[in-house]
């Protein structure tokens, strides 16, 4: 009898969160690496920000949306009169 062992690969949580400075409506790019590639499902941010958008490689991306390395990531707020921060969290296999 033969036995087989197969490696199951487990989901991680990832996330990515940006600070905007005061005036500040864009963040400065971002170049995916294998610690931050994945599927992001979830935007939390701090309600003062306006409406957050994405592009990936210069397109527009709403959740949810896959991140792999090399990828470049955009990131804007419509509302920039004062400090806010977004987090968007997901998994990776």
């Amino acid at each position: 009898m033969a036995i087989t062992i197969r490696k199951i690969a487990c989901p991680k949580d990832v996330f990515i969160k940006g600070i905007f400075a005061a005036s500040e409506s864009q963040l400065q790019s971002l170049t995916i690496d294998a610690d931050n590639a994945g599927t992001y499902t979830t935007l939390t941010q701090d309600g003062g920000s306006g409406t957050i958008t994405f592009e990936i490689n210069s397109t527009p991306a709403t959740l949810p949306f896959t991140l792999s390395v090399a990828d470049v990531l955009d990131v804007f707020r419509t509302t920039s009169t004062s400090l806010g921060h977004y987090k968007i969290t997901g998994t990776y296999v």
